[in-house]
């Protein structure tokens, strides 16, 4: 409901947990799709690094690349309704080891990312052409170069209206990008919970939020920063561990340590802070549509009032 406040300790609290005690069958759900996600994610990335050596001609990379990423979305989305069917609709996990599932609210929430980022990319851009527009204009008639080249290419000064304007690029279209953005990030679970886009609805339960929609995401990046410290320490005491015990496994007879220790600190990453922080990542979208849309007027009937009876 709208005029609802999000806690944000309460938020990440419960992402946390719900993605520790969910873990085992999360990762019997999620393995699939994330790991068929980070695959066309990267042969999608792959062809545009510099230097890389594209096994396709440049006219069928053109059709390749955004197909690949469109796979990578639509499989991380597959996830990503899972978790939030479990939160919001209070569904079990999804049975089986292989886990995939197709619908309308898949589709959306591939594509919502895309449509959620237009708003405040297409401010901060046009900020900017708002911004450069006129000298530009001006100095594409006198047949002059830009307000930032010379004419050969050299740096060149830009009228104090145009400097002037880029700072208030900075600290004003920026920030109400950000303010867009956050807002807008509610259409996601909003997704699972109403079936549409529901953008609307999403803008209108996040208003006097967006402060908590942005501490709820930078207090779970802190608490995986604690935790990838933690990790690491522990993963470094093995190293430590391991290499003293000197064991052999080359002709040489050269110590394992550097060996098992990068296993283990791949495979710790990976299932501890990786797997985890994107469990907890969707989660927290969760919880904090929860919180927005839940009646505050609601008593759980299951509870029992201040006399000791129960309504």
């Amino acid at each position: 409901m709208a005029g609802n406040k999000i806690p944000v300790g309460d938020v990440v609290g419960s992402s946390l947990n719900f993605a520790w005690e969910n873990f085992v069958s999360l990762l019997r759900v999620g393995w699939f799709p994330l790991l068929a996600s980070g695959v066309f994610s990267l042969a999608a990335q792959y062809p545009m690094e510099p230097g890389a050596e594209s096994i396709f001609p440049p006219a069928v990379n053109a059709v390749f690349i955004p197909i690949s990423f469109f796979l990578s979305y639509l499989l991380w989305a597959v996830f990503a309704v899972a978790v939030h069917r479990m939160i919001l609709l209070n569904e079990d996990a999804p049975p089986g080891a292989l886990y995939f599932r197709l619908t309308g609210e898949e589709l959306r929430y591939s594509v919502a990312p895309l449509l959620i980022s237009i708003a405040p990319v297409t401010i901060i851009l046009g900020a900017f052409l708002l911004a450069l527009g006129p000298e530009l204009l001006l100095s594409a008639a006198d047949g002059e170069a830009g307000p930032l080249t010379g004419g050969e290419g050299e740096t060149s000064e830009m009228s104090g209206a145009t400097a002037f304007m880029i700072f208030a690029v900075f600290f004003v279209a920026i920030p109400f990008a950000i303010f867009v953005g956050m807002r807008l990030t509610m259409v996601l679970p909003a997704i699972v919970d109403k079936g549409t886009y529901a953008v609307r609805h999403a803008w209108t339960i996040s208003k006097g939020n967006v402060w908590r929609l942005i501490g709820v995401q930078f207090l779970l990046s802190f608490a995986f920063t604690i935790l990838f410290a933690a990790s690491a320490l522990v993963i470094a005491i093995v190293v430590l561990i391991v290499s003293n015990l000197g064991i052999p496994l080359t002709e040489g007879g050269e110590m394992s340590g550097t060996l098992i220790g990068s296993i283990v600190t791949g495979v710790g990453f990976f299932f501890f802070i990786v797997f985890l922080g994107t469990v907890a990542s969707i989660a927290i979208l969760s919880y904090a549509y929860q919180a927005l849309t839940e009646d505050p007027n609601e008593i759980d009937p299951i509870s029992p009032d201040l006399d000791g009876s129960a309504e």
